[in-house]
């Protein structure tokens, strides 16, 4: 096991652990940022779900009926992205929130079924502007 997977493992504990320490998750951040140069890639299930991506079809549907292409477009680029996002998340098996390395990336599969998801999230948002 290299650094980013104790990385990987140490992170996903703090996403259940009954507290989370700000400093140990800055500290964490910074290690991948500085001595791996690595980013955090969050996906967000919360957003690109079934529903969302069910909606998009009716929609995509709806505005070629009514000739409006532009609008399609998008709402096809919106269902590409879900079923994107769905089917790497079935490829991997994934069913609660969870990080994930593949290859030198880290992946955060939020589905907000974490303990402590939304202050993990809000604060790698907050790290990364």
């Amino acid at each position: 096991m290299d650094l980013l997977d104790n990385i990987a493992a140490h992170l996903n504990q703090l996403l259940y652990a009954d507290k989370v320490d700000n400093q140990e998750l800055e500290k964490i951040i910074s290690t991948l940022d500085k001595e791996l140069n690595t980013k955090i890639r969050l996906l967000n299930y919360e957003f690109y779900n079934e529903e969302r991506l069910n909606s998009a079809i009716v929609e995509k549907k709806r505005q070629i009926e009514l000739s409006n292409f532009e609008l399609a477009s998008k709402q096809r680029f919106l269902e590409k992205k879900c079923q994107h996002y769905l089917d790497l998340k079935t490829k991997l098996g994934i069913e609660k929130s969870v990080f994930y390395r593949v290859r030198n990336a880290l992946l955060y599969f939020y589905l907000g079924t974490a303990k402590n998801d939304i202050k993990v999230r809000t604060y790698l948002k907050n790290f990364s502007s």
